[in-house]
């Protein structure tokens, strides 16, 4: 949006294709992380300056040596096409999400040339610098950049979050956002602000960049719930999905008690009818599935007999030192879901070791006063990556990353935390949890 401002004659002459390129600059921080359609960076990068220029030249057919060749509002509508296609060629989007980031692109443009304007207005000398054919160059770096580093800063952890708008949000918000950017440019187009008092323009650049900013913080605030109630649907899913297999698991252990001790006699039988050296392997085989464990915690026996047949089908050791009564005061789907989730991460993490290596998991549960420690450690030869101290996977596309944060909502629901590192090729997961009964005894039960 430009009035009767001062500029050099060739900055003035490409006016439009600079803007055109500004508005794909901050369309760029919109698609900032949503999936590319290129996996390599380099290309990626390629693609985009390809399309930049093509942008560029497209636009030039319709405004240069400071004329208009076409109708204004097809201009600012081919811009606004153009940063579209510049997202769906780019990025794995929507149509509909690719109409909305092109639109906040091009309303993050006119925020910034309002606040150039604004600079202008409150700096008379900024008036000789922007004329100077460097200078004016130098303005757009300070207002620009400025404004783009403060928005990239802003919404960097949001822009993600439109992917949780329905459909019709986005159209609505990228309409609005048009009709801000086009509406307010083509009424002060062709007047001289410079020429105007000096409230009533800074007064109107104040406007756009407010109702700007008050467009993408109330789509960021809806996107925001909308996320919120999508994680506690899917939290919930988690919790209804446990619960059943809880249930089945309990089933299982005590069919599998009952079978193995049918077994064991069936075994007992065949004395002198087979080798003792076959006896021996059929007793060795059956007793991998017998010994239910007693920690005195019934849902903590169910589990751990449940994951030590796993852990001797897949070859990995497990140990364990614990008293399951210490326990006691946690709900039983709760202490489920902490301890299911945080063995089925570790056998997930051994599973995946190079052969050779040492496949263990350590279990250990201790107490000092009213405070329960619960210490997990496997080894984990692969780098991860942690995001709010908590480590992030790319697997479990469904309930992507909702086994930990469960963990972290019943070790908070208890008063405590859950602390998750890696070191030396070790991962360690520690959760700390607070026990409002009365003080008992330190005590441990060891199972190996």
């Amino acid at each position: 949006m430009f009035g009767g401002w001062a500029m050099p004659v060739w900055y003035k002459n490409l006016r439009y294709p600079i803007m055109m390129l500004q508005i794909l600059l901050a369309t760029l921080i919109m698609v900032y992380q949503m999936p590319r359609r290129i996996r390599s960076r380099w290309l990626h990068w390629l693609g985009a300056l390809l399309c930049a220029a093509a942008s560029f030249f497209i636009v030039c057919l319709e405004y240069h040596d400071g004329k208009f060749y076409c109708n204004y509002m097809v201009i600012n509508f081919t811009m606004y096409f153009l940063a579209t296609l510049f997202v769906l060629g780019l990025h794995r989007v929507s149509v509909c999400t690719a109409v909305l980031a092109a639109a906040n692109g091009y309303l993050m443009q006119e925020m910034a040339g309002a606040f150039k304007t604004s600079l202008r207005l409150l700096f008379p000398v900024l008036e000789d610098v922007a004329f100077d054919p460097l200078g004016v160059l130098l303005m757009d770096l300070i207002s620009y950049g400025a404004a783009y580093l403060s928005l990239f800063l802003y919404l960097r952890k949001r822009v993600r979050r439109t992917d949780y708008l329905r459909d019709h949000y986005k159209v609505f918000a990228a309409v609005l956002a048009l009709l801000i950017c086009i509406g307010m440019s083509s009424m002060t187009r062709g007047y001289d602000v410079s020429a105007e008092k000096l409230l009533p323009n800074l007064a109107d650049n104040v406007y756009l960049i407010g109702s700007g900013a008050l467009l993408l913080a109330l789509q960021g605030g809806i996107a925001g719930q909308l996320k919120a109630r999508h994680d506690v649907d899917t939290m919930k899913e988690v919790v209804r999905a446990q619960s059943i297999q809880y249930e089945a698991s309990k089933e299982n252990a005590q069919l599998l008690n009952e079978k193995y001790h049918d077994l064991k006699q069936m075994i007992g039988s065949l004395q002198g009818r087979i080798t003792a050296e076959e006896l021996e392997q059929l007793d060795k085989s059956v007793s991998a599935y017998g010994a239910y464990l007693h920690t005195g915690n019934e849902v903590l026996d169910v589990l751990l007999t449940e994951k030590r047949i796993l852990c001797e089908k897949n070859d990995i050791r497990i140990t364990t030192m614990m008293d399951g009564s210490d326990l006691g005061f946690v709900e039983t789907l709760d202490l489920y879901a902490l301890f299911s989730n945080a063995i089925t991460n570790a056998i997930e993490a051994v599973n995946r070791l190079p052969e050779g290596m040492d496949r263990f998991i350590a279990l250990s549960v201790s107490r000092t006063g009213h405070m329960i420690l619960i210490h997990i450690e496997n080894p984990c030869v692969e780098e991860l990556a942690f995001q709010d101290g908590l480590p992030v996977t790319k697997r479990d596309k469904d309930y992507h990353g909702f086994g930990m944060k469960s963990m972290e909502r019943v070790a908070e629901k208890y008063g405590g935390s859950l602390a998750a590192a890696q070191h030396g090729g070790m991962f360690t997961l520690d959760i700390l949890l607070v026990d409002p009964r009365d003080e008992t005894p330190t005590r441990f039960v060891g199972t190996g």
